[in-house]
């Protein structure tokens, strides 16, 4: 196990948005690079399906693979309540959420992670909305980049109504004055060509090429088939 500390780093990026305003999405959308990865399986014990990316592989059999599973975390539109259950996030790459890393005394992560954060551009999700949780993470983690996903209250409804059977009261209360890359959801999400777009803009603002793998557009119109 790693000290939390060692997440200070560049290639670290905060995902802020509240649940369900398509925050995992656009982390697969940018994953789309070479130079980024999601929340792939790599926490020993319990999450060890993607491994391989400690193994001896080229970039393009690396990519391969990620676009997978990339891909893979798209249900059937009968399965969209098990929605979770493919997700690809930070209990499966880092061993814990950030709200748990901040608050719960876990200051230890999965030296995989850590190793893999020297590599890549590699994400960790906050939902905590409060100032007193945005200023924590800014100061544990003043090398980091951010991302906000704002204006999301329409997509986040549909979303649920989708996505949950017995549906519990959203959130819209993330912060809109962080130093971040922001991206308007209902103004963004929905259009294709627009969203590509602004992936390749967001990549610009991580200080990455803007390359994507050539899937990326079967992806992000499948995501929205499976939401309208």
């Amino acid at each position: 196990m790693s000290d939390l500390s060692l997440m200070n780093h560049p290639n670290l990026v905060v995902v802020h948005f509240n649940p369900y305003a398509g925050g995992k999405f656009w982390i697969n959308c940018v994953s789309h690079s070479p130079w980024a990865l999601p929340g792939l399986s790599v926490a020993s014990p319990n999450h060890t399906t993607d491994l391989w990316l400690l193994d001896d592989l080229d970039a393009d059999e690396i990519q391969r693979r990620k676009i997978a599973r990339i891909h893979s975390t798209l249900p059937e539109r009968s399965q969209m309540f098990n929605w979770c259950q493919s997700e690809l996030g930070c209990n499966q790459f880092w061993g814990d959420t950030l709200r748990n890393l901040l608050f719960e005394n876990k200051n230890i992560i999965q030296d995989t992670a850590i190793q893999l954060l020297d590599r890549y551009r590699c994400f960790i999700v906050n939902h905590q909305a409060d100032d007193v949780a945005c200023k924590k993470i800014f100061n544990l983690f003043p090398r980091a980049q951010h991302i906000l996903l704002s204006n999301a209250d329409n997509f986040q409804q549909n979303s649920m109504a989708i996505k949950q059977s017995d549906p519990w009261p959203l959130k819209y209360d993330i912060p809109t004055n962080l130093d971040a890359f922001v991206v308007d959801v209902d103004n963004t999400y929905m259009n294709v060509d627009l969203t590509i777009a602004r992936v390749k803009d967001c990549l610009q603002y991580l200080g990455l090429s803007t390359e994507l793998d050539s899937n990326i557009n079967s992806f992000v119109t499948r995501y929205f088939d499976l939401h309208c």
